[in-house]
């Protein structure tokens, strides 16, 4: 039976002569049989009509106060129970794991821990990892590297063929040893089989489809038969007119222009008719390119406006950051709101605290 200190007695429900309950005398352990105590207890209970109940009254430090109430006349007996004080903490418990890649010995013993073929466990009290492999429990968890296994051979290899509907699931039905004759739109569907010196046999399909015959060669073209080299020589009056256009081929082939026989620059009218162009004078819309920096200090209420060559009221305009800088132009949310002649205007919502290069492309009318 284990021991038990007062403390507990209150909570016992049957006290046993070989309890042994633990006290505090002039510093000492002491022990008191349950035998005694109860016989003690026994001889005051007789005396004042037994004990009603037993209650901790008070404690202070490592001393238990116990009340005894006496059943005949309600009369109690106080006595104190100094308990054991408690014992100094236990040391903290480490565990520490090192490789090596041999088994440590006397005159061969570093460790490190990187995993290796040999591991060492040390469990104790260290607090840091011991330098001495003695104090590790080695065990080898990899063995030696084994022998090289034999190269794997073909033994046995076959070429079946079957027809299929179907060039995406293989044929269910028997195959064939020899190539069969595939009918027109039908699939031809091949299958290899390969088993090695090992045992393991690897299966693949190759599939292909059987063409459809085409309608035949052209006989005739709007009536005409083709020469001996298979050429249909047509001329305008051999080809009909569409219901569509009442001109017949013949006739919008005779109203083609005249042949040219004279050169000059002629510029467009915009009504279909043209007229002597002028030497030097650019009739077209070209496009011009720009490149202008925004610069940091110049923002005036979240805009700038910079000079642009090129630039008109009515020119098509786009702008784009450079790449160095498109960063920086999309985080500040940059855009032309304005142009005018020769200026391009920019707002921010967030002003820039480096200039922005910007590429500029300029499309005049």
């Amino acid at each position: 039976m284990a021991d038990k200190s007062i403390a507990q007695l209150n909570e016992a429900e049957k006290v046993y002569s070989d309890d042994l309950f633990v006290l505090n005398q002039s510093g000492s352990a002491k022990k008191l049989s349950g035998n005694t105590l109860k016989n003690w207890l026994l001889e005051i209970a007789e005396s004042l009509g037994g004990i009603s109940k037993i209650e901790k009254v008070s404690t202070s430090g490592l001393k238990d106060t116990y009340r005894i109430y006496y059943a005949k006349d309600g009369t109690t007996t106080d006595f104190t129970v100094t308990n054991g004080a408690k014992g100094d903490k236990g040391d903290n418990s480490y565990v520490w794991i090192r490789y090596t890649g041999q088994e440590p010995t006397e005159s061969s013993h570093s460790f490190g821990t990187t995993p290796d073929n040999w591991m060492g466990i040390y469990a104790g009290n260290s607090a840091t990892a011991p330098t001495d492999y003695k104090q590790y429990a080695w065990f080898q968890i990899k063995g030696e590297k084994g022998d090289t296994g034999d190269a794997a051979s073909v033994t046995n290899k076959s070429v079946t063929y079957q027809i299929g509907a179907s060039g995406t699931t293989a044929p269910s039905g028997s195959w064939l040893q020899a190539v069969p004759t595939v009918p027109q739109g039908q699939f031809l569907w091949t299958k290899t089989d390969v088993t090695f010196n090992t045992g393991d046999t690897i299966t693949w399909y190759c599939v292909s489809r059987m063409g459809i015959d085409g309608t035949g060669a052209v006989s005739t073209v709007c009536g005409v038969d083709p020469d001996s080299s298979g050429n249909v020589p047509l001329t305008g009056a051999d080809i009909p007119q569409s219901s569509d256009d009442p001109t017949s081929i013949s006739t919008a082939i005779s109203g083609k222009q005249p042949k040219i026989t004279a050169s000059g620059l002629l510029k467009g009218n915009g009504s279909g008719g043209v007229s002597a162009a002028v030497a030097g004078t650019d009739y077209q819309s070209p496009v011009k390119s720009a490149t202008v920096t925004l610069s940091a200090s110049a923002w005036s209420n979240n805009a700038q406006t910079v000079s642009v060559s090129n630039v008109t009221t009515g020119s098509l305009v786009t702008v784009a950051p450079v790449p160095t800088s498109r960063k920086a132009y999309l985080e500040a949310d940059v855009y032309c709101s304005a142009q005018g002649a020769g200026t391009l205007t920019f707002v921010c919502e967030d002003v820039p605290s480096v200039n922005l290069d910007v590429n500029i492309q300029i499309i005049n009318k």
